[in-house]
Order: structure tokens, then sequence, then C-alpha cells
């Protein structure tokens, strides 16, 4: 299964990492809302949806809590 979707940001951000870290946040709600979805009709996904994202700064971003 699978969701494409290409739209303009609709946050002006400040530098590429912001951009980054929006991006994936926004990729991760997709797949939490992918992983639900065959739940909805009865059945049980128990694994995880990988997201990857090779921006150092953005996933530092990620791991501090103060950030969110």
């Amino acid at each position: 299964m699978f969701c494409w979707q290409s739209s303009k940001q609709q946050t002006v951000v400040q530098s590429t990492v912001e951009a980054e870290y929006i991006a994936i946040c926004a990729a991760a709600n997709q797949a939490i809302w992918l992983q639900r979805l065959p739940e909805d009709i009865g059945f049980d996904s128990q694994e995880g949806v990988p997201t990857y994202c090779d921006n150092k700064s953005a996933i530092a971003i990620g791991k501090n809590p103060v950030q969110h």
C-alpha cells in the first residue's frame, strides 16, 4: 500500500533543516494513517513503518524532547 502526494509546504522555513523536519513529520503522519487503515477493516498490523532521513540536524531536532 502506498500514498502519493505532491503539494507546496504550508509553512515558510528559515533553513533546509526545518524543511526536512517538516517533511519527515508529514511522512510519519502518512505512515501512521496507512498503518491504521488495514486495522479499520479488520486486519491486524503490529509491525512499524520505517521512515528514513539522511539529514543529521533534522534527526537531532526529532530526538530533542525540548523541541516538541
